[in-house]
């Protein structure tokens, strides 16, 4: 008796919420009767409501693993401590890294598109290309190619989010960067997948805040959480942007041991276990920008 009440307080239920759904989707039922003939009936206009008003969009960069897909306006410049940027259209942008080559001797390549939907979506691609280079140092040897798929959506005037997927396909890791995460089940594995979201909050007219959340190695035994803040100052045509993010091994949350590893990565020690000690680290990479457009 019990369980046929519970079925049917259950389906009730369920036909509630399907008919006050397509209720909502397509409005009231019509409604049809015979009118008198005395009277005569005015359509009102429907009433048509307005898109959400929302502030201009600023030039903003976003985090290393999850980047906006913001576009320079056709014909403009990006200078600054992350990128060297020019918007061939409104939508389409190529631009390298003065960072990655400064202090990783990374020559490298970004390609970002971006595509609006509405007033409150848009999607994006970003393309990138990084290759270590003599001429610029000796410290980092990788080469690796990026693919990030992107949607932002606007959740309200002072909030937006930005869903990423990440693909990276290192042809050389022998000393990559700290984003590159290695699988400790299949350490030959060259692919690594991510999905991060960035979370944009207007804090003031000139500022916002970025808190970052993701997991990097989403194909690997042991996935890394990823974790982020930063705050930006804008100004005119340009920001300057200060925080960190970190990734991790999800199985040892607690240890951080990334500069140990850092060293006995280069030790010629044979009796180091760099898989091991590499399971307990924590990866901190800077978000640091000063850009300036023109």
């Amino acid at each position: 008796m019990q369980s046929r009440l519970t079925w049917v307080v259950v389906r009730a239920l369920t036909w509630f919420v399907i008919s006050w759904f397509v209720l909502l989707m397509c409005g009231p039922p019509a409604v049809t009767w015979a009118k008198p003939a005395n009277l005569t009936w005015k359509r009102r206009p429907a009433q048509t409501q307005s898109p959400p008003e929302f502030p201009t969009e600023p030039f903003l960069l976003g985090h290393l693993e999850t980047p906006t897909n913001s576009t320079l306006p056709q014909g403009q410049w990006t200078l600054g401590t992350w990128t060297l940027g020019y918007g061939l259209t409104d939508q389409l942008m190529l631009a390298t890294s003065p960072w990655l080559a400064g202090y990783y001797n990374l020559a490298s390549l970004l390609m970002r598109f971006r595509q609006p939907i509405d007033v409150r979506r848009s999607w994006g691609i970003q393309l990138g290309y990084f290759k270590n280079s003599d001429a610029l140092g000796h410290v980092y040897k990788m080469e690796a190619g990026g693919l990030w798929l992107l949607y932002r959506y606007r959740v309200n005037g002072n909030y937006r989010v930005v869903f990423s997927f990440n693909y990276y396909r290192f042809m050389n890791d022998d000393v990559p960067f700290s984003l590159r995460r290695w699988d400790l089940g299949n350490v030959a594995e060259k692919n690594q997948l991510a999905l991060s979201t960035l979370h944009e909050v207007v804090v003031d007219k000139n500022i916002r805040f970025n808190l970052e959340l993701g997991i990097l190695g989403l194909n690997y035994h042991y996935p890394n959480y990823h974790f982020g803040a930063s705050s930006a100052f804008l100004w005119g045509d340009g920001y300057f942007q200060i925080g960190l993010s970190a990734t991790g091994y999800i199985s040892n949350i607690t240890k951080s041991a990334y500069n140990q590893v850092f060293m006995q990565y280069y030790s010629s020690t044979a009796s180091v276990d760099f898989q091991s000690v590499y399971q307990n680290s924590v990866a901190v990479h800077p978000e640091i920008q000063l850009q300036q457009q023109f």
